[in-house]
């Protein structure tokens, strides 16, 4: 990610957002106020980061890992009975053999299955590019599908709105707005640079290159899927950097399309308490230079602290009625 670029994801009753080697998270508590948290995480790849193609791998890399973090923090802000270490805002612990084995499932499901419907119609298409088009649409199929399940899911419906409130706000900063709730729902809950958009590229470029590999025996094909990826990653990463502001140019609307209209599933209009939430990631993060006042402005209580490890942490507690 671009260090002037900023993104996030939502997170259990909050938003996270990211620049550069920093991110900051924010999540409502049970009580009514606001939790925040600034960190700083190492990026993958190290220098490497620089070169075209090999930054989407270290962003997506980074993406999967402090994602998982920032969504175990707020759920321990976020739950009444979090414990105090939990709801203290250090960071949080790395991925539990549970997260992992999930991760590890999904990408083995996106990985097998499309695989093995193009086998089970080995007959019907053949195994050249009839073969890798099944392939790819049965993926992009799993992808959308698993999107269009995910956003009918009642304990879900939140969680989109906070993913909307935190566009939102992103799109409000990229246009250079006053900070607040009213500037903020001048602009889409949809995004041109949302990791939905992100998977979607992935899915249609794959296509495109796995069929330049041809028809293996089944042990190497799983594994030209698997050496070809990052690649694939790579190219789609470059794809929706060009594209990646809300006033982007005519051909990189055209490229965002798709996943612009993908985000129906994903996404859906916050409260204005939500959008306050999503605002107090965006001001722990990058502080403001002005700010329009919100009903109910938020007071402050600020702490620094040097946690075990040498990273910087910046905890704020903000109060402000729901």
């Amino acid at each position: 990610m671009s260090q002037d670029l900023v993104g996030g994801q939502a997170l259990i009753e909050g938003v996270m957002v990211r620049r550069g080697e920093q991110w900051a998270a924010a999540c409502r508590r049970a009580d009514g106020t606001i939790a925040t948290t600034l960190q700083r995480s190492e990026p993958a790849l190290g220098r490497a980061r620089r070169i075209p193609l090999v930054r989407g791998i270290g962003a997506l890399i980074d993406s999967l890992r402090i994602g998982m973090g920032a969504m175990r923090w707020s759920r321990d802000n976020s739950e009444p009975a979090a414990s105090g270490s939990a709801a203290s805002g250090g960071a949080s612990p790395g991925p539990t053999l549970r997260e992992r084995a999930i991760v590890a499932g999904v990408v083995a499901a996106f990985l097998i299955v499309p695989l093995w419907v193009a086998a089970m119609l080995h007959s019907v298409v053949g195994d050249g590019i009839g073969a890798v088009i099944v392939e790819g649409l049965v993926r992009l199929a799993l992808f959308v599908g698993y999107l269009a399940m995910l956003s009918q899911l009642p304990g879900i419906r939140r969680t989109l709105e906070y993913h909307g409130a935190e566009h939102m706000v992103i799109a409000a900063h990229e246009h250079g707005v006053a900070r607040g709730i009213a500037p903020a729902r001048e602009f889409s809950v949809r995004h041109p640079r949302c990791g939905t958009d992100f998977f979607l590229l992935i899915f249609v470029i794959s296509i495109l290159a796995f069929a330049l590999v041809g028809s293996l025996p089944a042990a190497w094909l799983v594994l030209s899927r698997i050496l070809m990826t990052p690649v694939v990653v790579g190219v789609a990463y470059e794809i929706l950097r060009a594209g990646g502001t809300s006033h982007h140019t005519r051909l990189a609307a055209v490229l965002a399309a798709p996943g612009l209209m993908l985000q129906r599933f994903t996404t859906r209009e916050p409260a204005d308490d939500q959008i306050e939430v999503a605002l107090a990631a965006l001001d722990t993060l990058v502080p403001p230079a002005a700010r329009v006042p919100t009903s109910g402005d938020i007071v402050a209580e600020v702490s620094v602290e040097k946690p075990a490890g040498g990273v910087d942490a910046v905890r704020d507690e903000v109060q402000t009625p729901r």
